[in-house]
């Protein structure tokens, strides 16, 4: 029973966020809003982590499994891909040199900001 009610809370953030997004023409995905939905209801404390911790866990276990889908996806678009590989492959290289150095200054901002609270104590 435990596991229906943390499924089913996932699943409602889910279609809630799907149905925002598109009731409301929004340029978020609805399974990205989904995801906000559930971050906040366990934030605020409306969901407990508890409640969720083992359907969550479960997911991630069989993740890879998930990208089957996609990569089938991928297969048949081939053609599309070796078309625009140059574009492709600059925007993937420019992308990940931008996650990097965001999630390095981040950190960095976030050692100093922890170090400093430190030594103002």
């Amino acid at each position: 029973m435990e596991t229906i009610r943390g499924f089913s809370i996932i699943i409602f953030c889910l279609f809630s966020g799907d149905l925002l997004s598109k009731s409301l023409n929004l340029l978020i995905p609805g399974n990205v809003l989904g995801m906000i939905l559930l971050f906040l209801s366990l934030y605020f404390k409306i969901v407990k982590l508890r409640d969720i911790e083992n359907v969550a866990n479960g997911l991630i276990k069989i993740l890879s499994f998930l990208f089957v889908p996609v990569a089938v996806g991928i297969v048949l678009y081939l053609d599309i891909i070796y078309k625009n590989v140059v574009p492709l492959l600059f925007s993937i290289v420019i992308s990940t040199y931008a996650v990097l150095l965001t999630t390095g200054f981040t950190v960095q901002f976030l050692i100093r900001d922890k170090g400093g609270a430190k030594e103002n104590d």
